[in-house]
């Protein structure tokens, strides 16, 4: 009998050591916090058309988006020099302006007409009309020797609005010279350089 109740004590005990305990301490919880900056890329490139926001911004890492282009000033026809890309995750509105020079040697100025034409992400397809075209400079094709053209400037190629987050637009870009005029006027020989900003700015 002792043994027996020694055995039942043993046993009781060590039910109470064992059982679950009563008080709830609650969830833990391991919070991860992480930002996201504002990244934007953009330039002019030759080859393929990059036609997405991935297409665009793995394109951009690294990547010089300078271009250059060689064209035929002596040619009347419309001549594509690659295109433009644009792409942000920025929740800030953004504007973007063009500012250009004639194509310049010495004192010979040759204007041209520039066209953007935008990509439709709907038709997948660049517009048939050009959404920017900057006809020539003082609206003329008419290149200058011994007298300077003055620069195109604050041509407005895009805008985002505030809130948009990711946003991208690529364009086909063309341009367009007097080619007959030039060819007729004798121009100097040299090489002729002229330069197309795009410029990113807050709204």
């Amino acid at each position: 009998m002792k043994k027996l109740l020694t055995i039942l004590l043993v046993l009781l005990v060590a039910g109470f050591v064992f059982a679950a305990s009563a008080i709830d301490p609650g969830d833990a919880k391991l919070i991860l916090t992480s930002d996201i900056g504002a990244r934007t890329w953009h330039g002019f490139y030759g080859g393929a058309a990059k036609t997405g926001f991935a297409d665009i911004a793995s394109y951009g890492q690294g990547v010089d988006f300078d271009n250059t282009e060689d064209v035929d000033m002596e040619d009347d026809n419309e001549q594509y020099v690659g295109f433009y890309s644009y792409a942000s995750n920025s929740t800030s509105g953004v504007t973007v302006t063009l500012t250009g020079s004639a194509l310049n040697y010495s004192n010979a100025y040759v204007p041209y007409k520039l066209n953007f034409y935008k990509y439709d992400q709907t038709q997948n397809d660049f517009a048939g009309t050009a959404i920017v075209a900057v006809t020539g400079f003082d609206d003329e094709l008419t290149a200058k020797v011994g007298t300077a053209i003055t620069d195109f400037t604050s041509q407005t190629l895009l805008q985002s609005s505030s809130g948009s987050g990711q946003y991208w637009d690529t364009f086909k870009v063309s341009v367009e010279f007097d080619g007959t005029g030039n060819l007729n006027q004798g121009l100097p020989e040299g090489s002729y350089e002229g330069r197309i900003t795009a410029n990113v700015v807050a709204n």
